[in-house]
């Protein structure tokens, strides 16, 4: 996934609105949103090649997503990043207490941007293993893409910038069409990935069209919403294959006598 909007407590039936796209090669095979038979069950997708997701949000109202870092003289990990995500939706842990055994096992993983919440909380915890900072996320609208949470490439201006002014009324069709701005930003204002510019121009929208790389076909695989009440989540997803966009639907009931567990933490922002 390359980019990730959300918007934490600015909505008063909503406590989380969350919007993506998940950027990959199209021959990677992918199974569509839907219900986990897990414990405790989980709506999200599923990467078949690695087995783990690149985001999702479990029946307790954990919520968690991934996206990888983009920088290809970065040492490669050993653990497939899509674990992280799943892990976390599992984890009886609290959720602090897992972004600190996260932050001690980093280096395992290829370079990534990972973030997490609870609705019943509004907040949210955000740690990549680039600048090994751990930053807590409270009532605001937050974008994630694939430099360092703290940069403000163009794409994640402009998305912040559409949730902001489309949160108030969310409706599936309206946040859609927020992540399908194919418009690619001009040479000055690109992000310095260690890429050559034309790639990295591609890669510049929010909605990337299908290209060619080293002939295989790369773009933007999916969108995902989630609207979270305190008490249900509404979970839709659109793939994209050709021309068509194929949609998933998923209610998922949260159990709102769970509260958030606490652990010493003391993180930035």
């Amino acid at each position: 996934m390359c980019i990730v909007a959300f918007a934490i407590n600015q909505h008063p039936d909503y406590p989380l609105i969350l919007i993506a796209n998940r950027d990959e090669y199209t021959a990677r095979a992918t199974q569509a949103l839907h219900l986990w038979q897990t414990a405790p069950a989980i709506a999200a997708g599923k990467d078949l090649q690695a087995g783990g997701t690149w985001m999702g949000i479990n029946e307790n109202g954990r919520w968690a997503a991934i996206t990888n870092f983009r920088d290809p003289t970065l040492a490669v990990g050993t653990i497939s990043r899509g674990e992280i995500v799943t892990q976390c939706l599992t984890s009886k842990k609290s959720l602090s207490d897992f972004f600190l055994q996260l932050a001690e096992n980093a280096d395992q993983y290829s370079g990534f941007n990972f973030v997490a919440g609870e609705v019943s909380t509004d907040s949210a915890l955000l740690f990549s293993n680039i600048d090994q900072q751990i930053y807590s996320l409270n009532n605001g609208v937050f974008v994630v893409s694939n430099g360092l949470f703290t940069d403000d490439w163009p794409k994640m201006s402009q998305l912040k910038q559409s949730l902001t002014q489309h949160m108030h009324h969310p409706q599936f069709s309206t946040l859609f069409d927020l992540l399908q701005h194919n418009e690619q930003h001009d040479f000055e204002r690109l992000p310095n990935t260690k890429i050559d510019k034309e790639l990295e121009q591609k890669l510049s929208s929010v909605f990337i069209q299908p290209f060619n790389i080293q002939n295989r076909l790369y773009g933007t695989r999916s969108s995902t919403i989630i609207l979270a009440e305190k008490n249900q989540a509404h979970i839709e997803e659109r793939q994209f294959e050709g021309d068509k966009a194929i949609c998933h639907h998923v209610e998922l009931t949260l159990n709102s006598n769970l509260g958030s567990r606490t652990s010493n933490l003391n993180p930035q922002l």
